[in-house]
């Protein structure tokens, strides 16, 4: 079984609609294909073209270099109602019991386990919160700044709007037409951001460099610009 990237689904296979339960030969092997991961599945690297069960069987299992296959990095999901450090209490009695019974292969070897969001972020967590903190300061400045001109802005228009008043003008139609200038340049401004928000994703590409896995994969989500 093989669950196929949709890079790979679309340059490979075309787009093919009817892919689900065709066999493909993937190193050699025929596989049923059961499924295409979205278009923004990456993982646990940008480069990831498909997914398949692995295993090894029984015969290779008794084998010393079997022992030493310590590059295998498993996923799990804890248990409900288990926590953190009772799962590593039980997993460091599990790396106990295999360094006496294999002393020859695992005798110096150990083993742990981390949040997959730590294992993704590595030491880049603390830098992104330092980011992610100067720029809610910078967006607080920034709405102070448009608060505080606006604010001069209608002291100064006061003349004018008591010169509307004088020539007839209705209180609804001067209110309309600042409410207007109001959104207009609120609609301005948000296109302008989203513009640069978009600009500035694009430039985190370069956190892959860093070691971020799946910064290439960062958008816009529309439901935080709604």
């Amino acid at each position: 079984m093989v669950v196929l990237s949709h890079g790979l689904w679309v340059t490979q296979f075309g787009a093919d609609p009817e892919i689900v339960g065709r066999v493909i030969e993937v190193g050699g092997s025929p596989v049923e294909v059961i499924g295409v991961a979205d278009a923004g599945f990456r993982f646990p690297s940008d480069d990831a073209q498909y997914w398949h069960p692995f295993g090894w069987d029984r015969e290779a299992r008794s084998q010393t270099w079997f022992r030493r296959a310590h590059w295998v990095r498993p996923i799990a999901r804890l248990a409900p109602g288990v926590t953190l450090q009772a799962a590593g209490a039980e997993f460091q009695s599990v790396v106990g019991a295999l360094q006496t019974e294999f002393p020859e292969t695992n005798r110096v070897m150990g083993a742990g386990f981390m949040p997959i969001r730590d294992f993704l972020v590595k030491e880049i967590r603390r830098p992104l919160l330092i980011l992610l903190a100067s720029s809610a300061v910078l967006l607080l400045l920034a709405c102070v700044n448009v608060a505080n001109l606006m604010l001069l802005r209608g002291d100064d228009r006061r003349r004018e709007v008591a010169l509307r008043h004088a020539l007839g003008a209705r209180a609804g139609r001067v209110i309309r037409l600042l409410v207007t200038e109001s959104v207009a340049l609120g609609m301005l401004g948000g296109v302008l951001g989203m513009g640069l928000g978009w600009l500035g994703i694009r430039s985190m590409e370069q956190l892959s460099r860093l070691g971020i896995d799946g910064a290439t994969s960062l958008t816009l989500d529309a439901r935080v610009v709604a």
